[in-house]
């Protein structure tokens, strides 16, 4: 669980038009800038959105805590772009997703890590679901992206620091 949690503030993604494309900070993860018309990075996120209905089911018949699971979620920056945040510790409360904000934003002033929020459909950007038994990853498009953008010496560095298996 604290190597996913890693994982999640390590990947944090904010999308501005002039940023740096990686800001490394000192003693906290980096935040990976991107373009709002990054094609692969907004086709990850169709594709997070065309496939959560593996998620929920997935959620639903999880009852002996086999996975871990987390949803990002899209907020708006003062400045007018976005940041995109993952929630962790997702519950159910009749039909809307709740969960507690798992990286620390950089932009947004709403919401801190972690604080509860309520998931809004229409603002998801990705979801995640890692077998808690062998670390391998469903979803997580956007962290694929990102991942496959790595060398190869910084894309090995992060699967062992992280334990997560992502097959293609």
């Amino acid at each position: 669980m604290k190597k996913i949690l890693i994982l999640i503030s390590v990947l944090t993604l904010s999308c501005n038009q002039s940023k740096k494309s990686k800001v490394e900070r000192e003693n906290k993860p980096d935040v990976y800038n991107l373009q709002e018309t990054d094609m692969e990075m907004n086709n990850a996120i169709t594709k997070a959105n065309e496939t959560f209905n593996l998620f929920k089911e997935t959620f639903q018949n999880d009852s002996v805590n086999k996975y871990y699971f987390s949803i990002k979620q899209k907020y708006d920056t003062p400045d007018g772009g976005n940041e995109h945040l993952w929630v962790g510790q997702i519950i159910l409360n009749q039909s809307d997703y709740y969960g507690i904000i798992g990286n620390e934003p950089i932009s947004i002033l709403k919401v801190k890590l972690g604080d509860t929020v309520r998931i809004d459909k229409k603002q998801i950007s990705d979801w995640m679901i890692v077998d808690n038994s062998n670390g391998k990853v469903k979803g997580g498009y956007t962290i694929r992206v990102l991942r496959n953008r790595m060398s190869e010496t910084e894309r090995n560095q992060f699967d062992q620091n992280n334990g997560l298996i992502f097959e293609e």
